[in-house]
């Protein structure tokens, strides 16, 4: 048994693989161009009311009265008077209130338990429970049109046939508020 020693072979070197690019890993002006319009429009509505707030933030411009007109530099005015302002940590309290029961109690908890209800639950069951959530959905400002056309100023439909059939009160005391005039 003879060991023979092969010589090596000079290894040949290949030039390297080009790289295909797929259609969306290069950004180009022509592929950028349809996209301007809405980055344009995104800078505008989401930039312009930050940068706007931040000039208000520091000056004493008012909406209307003697301060719409002449509005002037008043730097850290504004903040000072917002920190030292009771309202303002009443308010902070109040909100972060709502927000741990809103949110963690109202919405995690008892929406987990709701599911969990839910899933091992009879037809009737779910069906209250889906009326429930269902109701919950409903905010405000959907309700808020409701409220005004049925019971509040304008038509007050549901007031007026209230009261036709009750006789409880004059009308005219419904259909103002404080200001005398309609909601």
């Amino acid at each position: 048994m003879s060991i023979t020693a092969s010589r090596a072979e000079p290894a040949t070197e290949a030039a390297p693989a080009r790289r295909r690019t797929t259609l969306g890993n290069r950004l180009t002006a022509g592929r950028s161009g349809p996209m301007l319009p809405a980055g344009v429009l995104l800078i505008g509505f989401m930039l312009g009311p930050i940068l706007y707030s931040l000039y208000l933030a520091f000056t004493d411009s008012a909406i209307r009265g003697d301060g719409a007109s002449d509005t002037s530099f008043v730097g850290l005015d504004n903040f000072t008077a917002a920190l030292t302002d009771g309202d303002l940590w009443n308010s902070v309290e109040l909100t972060l209130v709502f927000t741990i029961v809103s949110a963690v109690i109202g919405q995690n908890i008892l929406g987990m338990l709701l599911a969990l209800l839910m899933e091992r639950a009879n037809r009737v069951l779910t069906f209250i429970v889906t009326s429930i959530e269902i109701a919950a959905w409903i905010t405000e400002t959907t309700f808020r049109p409701l409220w005004n056309s049925l019971l509040l100023c304008g038509g007050a439909t549901l007031l007026t046939m209230t009261a036709a059939v009750l006789c409880a009160y004059p009308m005219s005391r419904f259909r103002s508020g404080p200001s005398g005039r309609c909601c």
